[in-house]
This record gives structure tokens, C-alpha cells and sequence, in this order.
């Protein structure tokens, strides 16, 4: 994940594609072959294509982005509870008329991209009495889950079995 001043630094897509480049070197195994959702490749440590409009084509990218979409709904639930006023498991972080609101009453909460115009119109006004937790870290627990996880996790395990894997709760075993 691309930390908001990572973000703010590089813009959204750098800081996506230098995301991606970690992502691969960080795997316990080394990947074979990388598909990309998208029209742009990050340096990558293997052979890899760029597929745009890639979750409609390939299951591998399209279980990936289930995946994804759940961990960024943990995500934003967590943030929720530590950065309470924003209802951040509510918009997923969109600029909902919800979001823009909250950002108008509290200010930005050191998650919120400084760079996004947004944020930046509403200033450097917020609370810190009123927004706790600031440095607590955020971990990722395989719990009850949330909302969109009890919609996204039966497609996910279709999708698994599809491509002859098995699910565990800690992610994706090989077959």
C-alpha cells in the first residue's frame, strides 16, 4: 500500500506503479509471470503484461481485484475506528458528499491525501483533540469481516476454485 505522502510525493500513479514494483519483490516465492490491470507496467523482477480492462478478461486478474477490494474495505473500516467522524467503512474513501462534508467539520486526518483538491481547499484544520489514534498501526485480522466481505468473499471463493486454488484464511495456497 502507498502511504498518503508517498501519494502526495510521486501522484497517484507512481505511487501506484512503485506499489506494485514491492508487491512483487516482497513475495515469499518469486513470481514466474506478472498480469497488470491496466496499460502501464511497474518494473517488475519477472516476464509481464499489461492487460487493460484486465479483471473482464483474465479470472487471475479479476480474483486479485475481489481480493483487493477486500483488503481496501478492512482498510477503510479500521481507519473508521481510528479516525472516527469521516465514515471511511461508509464511502471507501470516495469523495462522497458524506466525505467532502467530514473534511469541511474536522480537517484531514494524517490518512487523507494532501495533494487531492479536496482536502486541500478544506485546509490544515483539523482537531487533534478530536481525532485520536493518529499513530496507531493498522494491522489486518481475518475476522468477522465486513459487509462487503460477506459479498465478495463467495465470489472470491468461486473464483479461487475456478482456477484450481484453495482459500485458507490467511490468502491464496497454490494447488
Amino acid at each position: 500500500m502507498a502511504p498518503a505522502a508517498e501519494i502526495d510525493a510521486i501522484n497517484i500513479r507512481q505511487a501506484t506503479l512503485a506499489c506494485m514494483s514491492r508487491a512483487a519483490r516482497a513475495l515469499g516465492l518469486a513470481p514466474v509471470f506478472i498480469l497488470v490491470d491496466g496499460n502501464d507496467l511497474p518494473a517488475l523482477p519477472c516476464a509481464s503484461r499489461a492487460i487493460v480492462q484486465g479483471d473482464a478478461t483474465s479470472l487471475s486478474i479479476a480474483a486479485a481485484s475481489i481480493v483487493a477490494k477486500v483488503s481496501r474495505d478492512r482498510l477503510m473500516a479500521r481507519l473508521d475506528l481510528l479516525h472516527p467522524g469521516y465514515g471511511f467503512s461508509a464511502h471507501a474513501g470516495y469523495a462522497t458528499a458524506a466525505h467532502r462534508a467530514a473534511l469541511q467539520k474536522l480537517g484531514p486526518c494524517p490518512e487523507h491525501r494532501r495533494s487531492y483538491a479536496p482536502v486541500r481547499l478544506c485546509g490544515e484544520t483539523a482537531d487533534p483533540e478530536r481525532l485520536p489514534n493518529h499513530n496507531t498501526a493498522l494491522s489486518f485480522p481475518y475476522g468477522k469481516g465486513t459487509p462487503s466481505d460477506r459479498v465478495a468473499k463467495p465470489r472470491l471463493y468461486r473464483v479461487a476454485r475456478s482456477l484450481a486454488l484453495s482459500v485458507s484464511r490467511v490468502g491464496f495456497l497454490s494447488p
